[in-house]
């Protein structure tokens, strides 16, 4: 059992904070340097597909 349970203890406001989160991470990533070079790709395949394709100039390992 997670001990957000205890901290959160009601169940919608932990789900709203769950989208919240990953809402705001993915926003960030959009407008980071690296969103801004890979499209905002979460996923590093979709990433390394774009580079494998020469659609995107650059990838840093």
């Amino acid at each position: 059992m997670s001990p957000v349970i205890h901290w959160i203890p009601a169940a919608a406001l932990r789900r709203a904070l769950t989208g919240f989160l990953f809402g705001t991470t993915g926003g960030l990533i959009a407008v980071s340097p690296v969103g801004k070079t890979s499209g905002a790709h979460i996923n590093p395949v979709i990433t390394l597909a774009f580079w494998m394709q020469k659609k995107l100039s650059g990838l840093w390992l």
